[in-house]
């Protein structure tokens, strides 16, 4: 027996003393119900504020009479229509709710780790500049890593450690009991392939086509590439540097 539980807890974020810890949807939970009282504010106000409304002298109105608002209506007044009827609405939608979903909609993102593509551009800096992008992306990248590397270690690993040692002992034969040490290994996320070859590219303007590494950075650029005929691409770049 190998002495420990056959069960893994993994935490996406480690609260102490609560064994679950707290999730990705709910570090964004107060954020996210936030932004819905405001987006529903926004709705009811221009509910108030869209649609024609009427102020009318309701003494100098026939009685009987429908005072509704709609397109070849005739309303009937006692009295000069001037002064019995005039325009009426509530105001204007404050123009600063729209910052403040925008800003709310950020705390979600960072408390989840999701982005989109509007937010790439200075989400660091607000600099919408190569330079900007580059720094955006960094930290999304480091973010994205963050989580990864938990996953991999807190869950991945360990359960991984757990089913192998199970199989060794529960099926020796086709298991062969020895002391093995997992690793995980993974390819180049889309962000982080994208924001590699931006790197390389930016590489290969400062030198000339002329330079001893100027092969390898294209070559690696195209490494990093999901072409069908990427590696007819590389054979042809190696026997032309030869």
């Amino acid at each position: 027996m190998m002495g420990d539980r056959p069960v893994v807890a993994f935490p996406w974020d480690v609260v102490p003393s609560r064994f679950w810890g707290r999730g990705v949807c709910e570090k964004g939970y107060n954020s996210q119900k936030a932004l819905d009282a405001e987006i529903r504010a926004r709705i009811d106000a221009l509910a108030l504020t869209v649609h024609p409304m009427l102020a009318m002298d309701a003494t100098r109105i026939p009685r009987g009479s429908r005072p509704e608002v709609r397109a070849g209506k005739v309303i009937l007044t006692n009295g000069n229509p001037a002064e019995v009827l005039q325009p009426f609405n509530f105001g204007q939608v404050n123009q600063i709710t729209f910052a403040q979903a925008d800003a709310l909609q950020k705390m979600v993102q960072t408390a989840t780790g999701a982005i989109d593509s509007a937010g790439f551009a200075g989400s660091v800096n607000k600099d919408s500049t190569a330079a900007g992008i580059s720094m955006s992306l960094g930290a999304i990248i480091k973010r994205h890593k963050r989580t990864l590397i938990n996953f991999q270690e807190s869950f991945l690993i360990p359960f991984v450690t757990k089913a192998a040692h199970r199989y060794m002992q529960f099926d020796p034969e086709n298991y062969p009991v020895a002391d093995y040490r997992f690793d995980a290994v993974s390819t180049l996320g889309l962000m982080a392939r994208e924001y590699e070859v931006t790197q390389l590219v930016q590489l290969l303007q400062t030198m000339q086509a002329d330079s001893p590494i100027y092969g390898q950075l294209v070559e690696a650029i195209i490494d990093n590439m999901n072409l069908s005929n990427r590696e007819e691409l590389l054979l042809r770049i190696q026997q032309a540097s030869q």
